[in-house]
């Protein structure tokens, strides 16, 4: 199915990126870096917020660091370690913007990389970022592979927006929210936006080699997680919704088929 794109160039958008961070004091600053390189010259309002997810190390106080030095940064922490979800449900709690870009603290993406999906978002309701990946360990791979073909029970064919660096509408993703906290949450909620048949823009980008997709949860529990968002999804489908929230009239360009 083609994408019906949005007429959003009037809107003066905006961009909030997130850096989710769990104990990466060795890398925050670089990806603090690259995202102020990615932001030079773009002509939108902009700001970061910096989540720090419970860090044990440093991070809690380099981020604060971070945001006493530019004032279009702010730092938010968790008092433990809650996951994924619930850093993404902060960060976009806390977001100003039109849009949004979660980045993950251990420095995986370059500015090239982030300016590519960050360029395009004044033209869909949703950017993502097709990444090619160095360094992610094997077990990791398998789980990517099992979502990639899990959401093409639920989502219209050759449409999906589980990618690895994706910018949104913000009001896309209140609308459609998980009730995971761990990283197959992300997964959750792509799943439901593309119900919504929102437009798209796929761009490549590319993780820095040996930066991994380090993980901190147990194998078993994200398998387990992805099986009760199949649950939910069935759900979902059986009673003809497409997702929990209200759908924003300005990203919606389907009939309310089931």
């Amino acid at each position: 199915m083609g994408h019906n794109l949005q007429d959003i160039s009037g809107e003066n958008p905006s961009l909030t990126i997130g850096i989710l961070s769990f104990n990466e004091e060795k890398s925050l600053v670089a990806t603090f870096n690259e995202v102020q390189e990615a932001l030079i010259y773009l002509p939108y309002r902009s700001e970061i917020i910096l989540l720090d997810d419970g860090s044990t190390d440093r991070t809690r106080r380099i981020s604060a660091e971070l945001s006493d030095l530019h004032a279009t940064t702010r730092s938010i922490s968790h008092p433990m370690n809650r996951g994924l979800g619930a850093g993404v449900k902060t960060v976009l709690g806390e977001s100003t913007c039109s849009h949004i870009l979660f980045v993950p603290g251990d420095d995986s993406f370059g500015a090239d990389s982030l300016r590519a999906v960050i360029t395009k978002l004044d033209q869909a309701d949703v950017v993502v970022g097709i990444r090619g990946v160095g360094g992610v360990k094997l077990w990791r791979r398998m789980l990517s592979v099992a979502v990639r073909l899990s959401t093409r029970i639920w989502t219209y064919p050759n449409d999906s927006c589980v990618g690895g660096l994706n910018v949104y509408r913000s009001e896309l993703l209140k609308s459609c929210p998980s009730a995971e906290d761990g990283h197959i949450s992300l997964v959750e909620t792509c799943i439901r936006i593309t119900m919504l048949q929102p437009s798209m823009i796929m761009v490549p980008v590319v993780q820095k080699p040996g930066s991994g997709v380090r993980s901190n949860s147990v194998k078993v529990a994200e398998i387990m997680s992805l099986l009760r968002v199949q649950r939910r999804m069935a759900s979902v489908r059986l009673f003809g919704r497409k997702c929990d929230g209200p759908i924003p009239k300005s990203v919606s360009s389907g009939s309310e088929d089931g």
